[in-house]
């Protein structure tokens, strides 16, 4: 995901400042939890909180402290989500489970979502009230979102509606906060915040359906774990879900190969399937639609140069092939 200039150094900051946040975490479970924030990632929830203050004529330095607060807690959620779904790598690395044990990746996880919340206790704001129940309740939803995800995996049919309830939690609600605490930084307006809000959830969207798509689409050498680990994993992805709402000759045979797929020679053999069925389509239009509503969000934001970097985020963020 190529990012400006202006942009890349905001991230290089993040970078910089979310090492620092384990200088005081000296036991034993100090690797295993820094472990997952050295391998780097797009840091886009803290990029997203702090372009969106800035934007709106915040501080970035009141905003920098909840936006490392919110990438520790997105990391502790990778680290569970990692041992509950088997996976092996993130990232092009071992995960914490695979590369210590079971055990450690628990207690890194407990403890990189104990670390957030004492960062975010540093934070020197008149409405930290409002920014820490916004904090908590995307924790509580992002659980919520994965129990969803869980649940599905060991049912028959979803719906494209509770797909798109649990992606609101699982994945949209980090993203959606990420915007609406960046507005709370810099005192707007309900509507501002609103419009912020919206942003968020409109992104998460489009980012969790991307990455449904590149399961059957992207190479593991680019984006860091293996080809078709959702599909193994029998994962109720938007592809799955929207196989399943395809007429007859679609869904057939692709739930056909789906419950016996173990190769990546089945994966792709999927993907020509979802492709000649219009569903490939249909999930880059559904990003697309996504985009296209997060860009109507942003034209509420003031004219500055800030806000032309959220817009030339959003459009790396469209265009990402990991």
């Amino acid at each position: 995901m190529r990012l400006s200039p202006r942009i890349t150094a905001l991230k290089d900051q993040v970078d910089e400042a979310l090492i620092q946040c384990f200088e005081s975490v000296s036991s034993p479970l100090a690797g295993p939890m820094k472990y997952p924030v050295e391998a780097g990632g797009k840091r886009i929830r803290p990029l997203l909180l702090l372009l969106v203050c800035r934007a709106l004529g915040g501080n970035v330095k009141e905003a920098m402290i909840p936006a490392l607060a919110l990438e520790l807690l997105h990391t502790f959620t990778l680290v569970h989500d990692d041992i509950m779904d088997r996976d092996e790598l993130r990232r092009g690395r071992p995960t914490v489970h695979a590369r210590w044990d079971e055990p450690t990746a628990i207690l890194a996880g407990d403890g990189l979502v104990t670390l957030a919340y004492q960062v975010f206790l540093e934070t020197r704001h008149r409405e930290i009230v409002t920014l820490m129940r916004l904090f908590t309740r995307a924790l509580m939803d992002v659980c919520e979102g994965q129990a969803m995800d869980m649940e599905f995996e060991n049912r028959e049919t979803v719906s494209m509606d509770e797909y798109r309830m649990m992606i609101a939690r699982k994945t949209g609600r980090l993203l959606e906060t990420a915007c609406e605490m960046g507005a709370v930084v810099a005192d707007a307006e309900p509507a501002m915040r609103e419009a912020c809000r919206s942003l968020g959830s409109d992104l998460g969207l489009a980012f969790q359906v991307q990455d449904d798509m590149l399961d059957v689409t992207a190479d593991s050498n680019v984006s860091g774990k293996p080809m078709g680990s959702d599909v193994f994993a029998k994962k109720k992805t938007f592809l799955f879900v929207a196989a399943m709402e395809a007429p007859h000759s679609i869904r057939d045979p692709f739930v056909r190969l789906w419950r016996q797929a173990r190769t990546p020679e089945d994966i792709r053999r999927l993907h020509d399937i979802l492709a000649g069925g219009g569903i490939i389509r249909q999930g880059r239009d559904l990003i697309r639609s996504c985009i296209g509503n997060a860009r109507q969000a942003l034209s509420a934001l003031p004219e500055s140069e800030s806000a032309h970097d959220l817009a030339s985020l959003v459009d790396a963020m469209e265009k990402r092939e990991f």
